[in-house]
């Protein structure tokens, strides 16, 4: 045969095969036998066929390597490949596969893709797989694998149906080994329990040391600066109306220490205010007004059901969120009037306090700054199993909402 290029088109073909046999015969004379003409008919026939055979075997070995290109993509393939019959039957697997099933890849075939799943995610790969058959979209989940040994391990899979001319004969399924990454989610969420537990636990402590602290100071000073100011007083009495010089000097010691006395109370406030121990409902009425007299912001506390059952830690851990509140109402807000709201639903006791003030995008707040009171106050409320939402816009003022259980929960992660 001719190395010329052979062409698809027959009119292109015959003209090649006409070409090809004038090379190989002469030339017929002019007035040709009619039996001559039939074999030069049948020679150039003859030649087309040739040249098709030689493109057809020259497909088919492009073919062949193309298949075989597939076969080893397919084979060697890092991800899982398999495909499923409409009854979940495995007619073909990839050794990626076969080796995140645990078995020989021909052992296999036409067995159940369901005998490999874990017995708690059976019924979630029936819903899975059914989506994936009646739906022309990928669907994806996560699994729980379990090896014949018993040892298990969690994949990603991804689920196509195939439907050529809108019928279905299988779905492609890709598996993806994600335990590695999996146990890394679990060993983070262990860490940030662990260091939750730990902020709980010096919160916890902190607020203990500062009610003891508070209580040495209100016990031990507070009776020296009493006693001092006793004394005073009688010196003043016995002696102011000897020498005037005395009595001056005794009201200006009075006045000094009436000035330590209520700082003294200050601190201890701030330790850990005394009205803590009647209960929540009074702690946030006196920090109501204690806020509106240094803010010069009206606030207002309306109870809608007086709530009950909160014990220590979670009255003062409520409290210090609501203290926080406050005073970002008084640093950002710019409010004229703040509400705060108490109530009890269900075993949780819900507290929201309202301002009018400029508002703020939350969003924007979170990524540009280190907002560690808005992360300290939901770390409060988290060491006692409860949680902290804030709504705000500009312009539309701020909700903090606070919900604490009136009985221990276990830490989310």
């Amino acid at each position: 045969m001719s190395n010329k290029p052979i062409q698809n088109k027959p009119r292109s073909l015959r003209k090649f095969a006409e070409v090809e046999l004038a090379h190989r015969v002469p030339p017929m004379a002019e007035r040709a036998r009619p039996a001559e003409e039939l074999l030069h008919e049948l020679q150039v026939y003859q030649i087309e066929l040739e040249m098709q055979s030689d493109t057809l075997r020259q497909s088919q070995i492009e073919l062949e390597a193309s298949r075989d290109r597939y076969l080893d993509l397919y084979d060697f393939a890092p991800v899982g490949l398999l495909t499923l019959t409409p009854e979940a039957l495995i007619a073909e697997i990839n050794f990626t596969a076969a080796a995140l099933l645990g078995e020989e890849r021909s052992k296999l075939l036409n067995h159940r893709f369901t005998r490999f799943v874990a017995p708690e995610d059976n019924d979630l790969w029936h819903r899975y797989f059914l989506q994936a058959l009646k739906k022309d979209s990928a669907y994806h989940c996560e699994l729980t694998l379990q090896h014949g040994d018993g040892s298990r391990l969690q994949v990603g899979v991804g689920c196509l149906s195939i439907k050529p001319g809108g019928k279905l004969q299988a779905v492609r399924v890709a598996l993806t080994d994600i335990t590695a990454r999996k146990q890394a989610e679990l060993e983070q969420r262990r860490n940030q329990q662990l260091l939750r537990e730990l902020a709980a636990k010096d919160v916890i402590l902190r607020e203990a040391e500062s009610k003891h602290v508070a209580r040495e100071v209100h016990d031990e000073l507070g009776q020296i600066l009493t006693a001092l100011r006793m004394e005073a007083s009688l010196l003043r009495i016995q002696y102011g109306k000897l020498d005037p010089a005395i009595k001056i000097k005794a009201g200006e010691m009075l006045a000094l220490v009436d000035k330590a006395i209520q700082g003294m109370r200050n601190v201890v406030s701030n330790l850990r205010p005394v009205v803590l121990d009647m209960g929540i409902v009074p702690a946030i009425g006196w920090l109501c007004d204690n806020f509106a007299g240094r803010a010069d912001t009206a606030c207002t506390v309306r109870i809608s059901q007086n709530p009950v059952g909160l014990d220590d830690a979670r009255t003062t851990a409520l409290f210090r969120i609501i203290q926080e509140s406050l005073t970002n109402v008084v640093r950002y807000a710019e409010a004229n009037s703040v509400e705060i709201v108490i109530g009890q639903q269900g075993n949780q006791v819900l507290v929201q306090v309202f301002d009018d003030g400029k508002g703020f995008d939350l969003e924007s707040v979170l990524k540009k700054k280190k907002t560690f009171g808005l992360m300290g106050m939901r770390e409060r409320a988290i060491a006692v199993g409860g949680e902290v939402e804030i709504s705000s816009a500009p312009e539309k003022g701020t909700v903090v909402s606070i919900r604490i259980p009136t009985h221990h929960t276990e830490h989310r992660p």
